[in-house]
């Protein structure tokens, strides 16, 4: 075998070293965004909306035929950058089970 192996094994440590910070920048930069541009259907207000889409996220019944309890429904007024608060909004609807 030529060369040095303790070196050659250096340096197989450092690119293990490196790249595995470098995974775990990357993962914690990497978040999940689950929630969804809805139209506010016209003549709704967005605390219209918000109450209405809270009641039924509360009692959708595929979730609850499957034993999930209700966790929290968001709305968010406006689109991805923050506009068209008056017309869109961000949701999701969170539920878990117990």
């Amino acid at each position: 075998m030529r060369g040095n192996p303790s070196a050659f094994f250096s340096l197989t440590m450092r690119s293990t070293a490196l790249a595995s910070a470098l995974f775990a920048a990357v993962g914690l930069v990497h978040a999940v965004d689950n929630r969804l541009l809805y139209i506010i259907p016209a003549g709704d207000t967005i605390d219209t909306f918000t109450a209405d889409f809270t009641d039924a996220c509360t009692n959708w019944q595929p979730a609850l035929n499957q034993g999930l309890t209700f966790v929290e429904a968001l709305v968010e007024p406006g689109d991805f950058s923050g506009k068209n608060s008056d017309t869109e909004a961000r949701i999701v609807c969170v539920s878990a089970q117990e």
